[in-house]
């Protein structure tokens, strides 16, 4: 049942015009008035975003084991290459992406992955963009 809800989410999420913004980049939430480091990726990180709820949203239909889903997506998210981020858009879409398995399927993985990995990773060099 519990994938079912989740599967439901993934599709409303998917079905309203996604994108990233300003005010997840901080902005808005924090009044720090940060602003999207490269607003020409937004549209980049916007079609990976669906490609990888989708992704989600199939496994989810076929597979309802707990290991098998912290497999999934800690797969999904160490295929995503850092050195394409900067680091905040690398924290911000692993953090968006982990959202929906954390809240609805108890499922930490993307999170304890970005804990964990933060300050590991190469990212873009924020100082060319």
């Amino acid at each position: 049942m519990k994938n079912k809800h989740a599967i439901q989410k993934i599709d409303k999420i998917l079905s309203y015009h996604y994108h990233f913004t300003d005010w997840e980049f901080g902005g808005g939430n924090d009044f720090t008035g940060e602003k999207c480091p490269r607003p020409e990726k937004t549209e980049w990180l916007v079609e990976l975003f669906k490609l990888k709820m989708n992704r989600l949203k199939d496994f989810l239909n076929a597979n309802s084991n707990t290991l098998d889903l912290e497999r999934f997506i800690l797969q999904e998210v160490t295929s995503l290459d850092s050195t394409q981020f900067f680091k905040r858009e690398y924290e911000l879409f692993v953090g968006k992406y982990g959202e929906l398995p954390y809240w609805l399927l108890n499922c930490k993985v993307a999170n304890n992955f970005l804990q964990e990995n933060r300050d590991k990773l190469i990212y873009a060099d924020s100082s060319k963009g």
